[in-house]
């Protein structure tokens, strides 16, 4: 039996670039997931693509920045931003690439000797992480220092992070271009708004962190929320299910109510489950029974008040003459 796309039913078409099947044989499956996502959907927003596909935002950054260095994506003018057009004319050139093109290792090397600031940086970066610094690593900082234009102190706090995070893989300077770039276009250029932005993904990158942006809150956990949390944790989920649950308590209470949240999650974990899909299965069919059980279930009728018409409700003295009666004590 053969399988075709069914077109009539399609709803329409979005075109993906040929360039993008090479790239698809060595991509992370995140990679084609958020690819497929933004050509579908026209949205390159990190924040927002993130939220649409339940992935983390350090996920989306690098889909984007695998995309953009194999020449699939190109930057404009505001690429990586919240709202990015979704178009490239061919007058929009990827500056990135043009301005890395003529450096090869002898430019390289002139470029750093040049530059005190440069210097510094690469013996701080050897300290951090032992050799050598690549080509591409010593390439893309001059690109982070000169065309970005972030301080060094900035550049090596970021670098620092990537490196705790596990966001340095292989000598790979992508992840600290991502956050560079970010700087870049949203006027991130003071230490001071550098540490607070680093801050901000430091603490998404904690599980706790990752609760509260999840859920919208902007103030600390009070000690019996961090409880939960601590228990939450250890049930191994994903983010996906946590937005569930915070929807499903949303739904049934109006508000964000942790001790509810609590209550769900332990259910859905105690009874085995441990994906989204089987949570939604479960929480259906929890609901349609508690929707036959409530159109089974009759009212409750109270009784209706005497009103001179004979009745069985009979005080202490009338009991006890019924009672005397029944033990054969009248005539």
């Amino acid at each position: 039996m053969g399988y075709y796309i069914d077109w009539e039913n399609s709803g329409g078409a979005s075109a993906v670039p040929k360039t993008a099947l090479d790239p698809l044989k060595n991509c992370r499956p995140k990679d084609a997931k958020w690819l497929l996502y933004t050509v579908l959907s026209g949205d390159f927003g990190l924040e927002s693509s993130a939220e649409g596909l339940s992935m983390d935002i350090s996920d989306t950054e690098e889909a984007l920045q695998f995309w953009l260095n194999r020449g699939v994506i190109k930057s404009g003018d505001k690429a990586c931003s919240k709202t990015v057009k979704t178009t490239v004319t061919a007058d929009e050139k990827d500056v990135r690439h043009n301005f890395l093109r003529p450096f090869d290792k002898k430019e390289v090397t002139e470029i750093i000797e040049n530059s005190g600031a440069l210097q510094y940086l690469f013996k701080e970066i050897e300290a951090l992480i032992p050799g050598a610094p690549t080509l591409t690593e010593q390439k893309t900082y001059i690109l982070i220092h000169e065309y970005y234009g972030i301080e060094v102190s900035n550049i090596l706090m970021a670098v620092h992070f990537a490196v705790k995070i596990g966001k340095y893989p292989n000598r790979s300077p992508a992840y600290v271009e991502t956050i560079a770039k970010y700087w870049h276009e949203n006027r991130i250029l003071s230490h001071k708004d550098a540490t607070d932005d680093i801050k901000r993904r430091r603490e998404y990158f904690t599980f706790e962190g990752r609760i509260k942006t999840i859920f919208g809150l902007g103030r600390p956990f009070t000690a019996k929320e961090r409880e939960h949390i601590e228990v939450w944790q250890s049930y191994g989920y994903y983010d996906d299910i946590f937005k569930y649950a915070y929807e499903v308590s949303v739904e049934h209470t109006g508000v964000i109510k942790l001790p509810y949240i609590a209550k769900v999650l332990t259910n859905w974990y105690m009874t085995g489950l441990r994906n989204l899909d089987e949570i939604k299965e479960y929480n259906e069919k929890y609901l349609e029974k508690q929707g036959e059980y409530k159109s089974l279930k009759k009212p409750f009728m109270k009784a209706p008040k005497n009103k001179g018409t004979p009745s069985f409700d009979l005080t202490n003295a009338e009991n006890e003459d019924f009672e005397a009666a029944l033990r054969g004590e009248f005539g």
